[in-house]
């Protein structure tokens, strides 16, 4: 893959297929810069800033997440998967002192409302910007609907998920999910 980017430097996916060989290997900074890259080379693919956006959230790169999850929204804006992905930034990725908690909450509710409610993971990520928010009875409820929508569809790991963070706020209703900013592996697949 190293040879096609070197023979084609202007071809995006070629730099989309060695940053997924590199983060595959734990080359994870090589990864972003091609990542990078490929979003430069087409501004308008939306796979680039997916990708961009996913390894910059993972990597604690929130800042630049959350400008990699809005080109990816510029490009598909209906997309319920992609505000969730923006929210979960925006709600657990920054300081306490620079979230955007309320504008968290508002994107989840879209992207509920954009599932019709239908999807465990959008309800989580509410539920987790409710909290961040300190909207607990709110957290709690989105929350549950969501552990209980895992369960009817057999995702297990959602659900289990789910459990842990209610666990977590019915205890404490202080720090709300202190895992989930610790360790952004743990933020709901899509």
């Amino acid at each position: 893959m190293e040879q096609a980017v070197r023979e084609h430097p202007k071809v995006a996916d070629y730099h989309l297929g060695l940053a997924s060989a590199l983060e595959a290997h734990g080359q994870l900074e090589r990864a972003l810069e091609h990542t990078r890259r490929a979003a430069q080379l087409e501004p308008d693919q939306l796979a680039a800033w997916w990708t961009l956006a996913r390894r910059l959230g993972q990597g604690g790169h929130s800042a630049e997440a959350v400008r990699a999850y809005r080109e990816a929204l510029r490009i598909a804006p209906n997309r319920p998967d992609l505000l969730s992905g923006l929210v979960w930034v925006l709600a657990t990725g920054a300081p306490a002192e620079r979230r955007a908690e309320n504008e968290a909450v508002e994107l989840a509710g879209q992207a509920c409302r954009m599932t019709r409610h239908s999807s465990a993971q959008a309800l989580l990520v509410l539920g987790v910007a409710e909290a961040q928010a300190g909207r607990f009875s709110e957290a709690i409820a989105s929350a549950t609907r969501a552990a209980d929508l895992a369960r009817v569809t057999g995702d297990e790991q959602t659900a289990a998920l789910v459990d842990d963070l209610l666990q977590s706020w019915r205890a404490s209703r202080a720090q709300p999910a202190p895992e989930a900013r610790r360790d952004r592996s743990r933020q709901p697949a899509r």
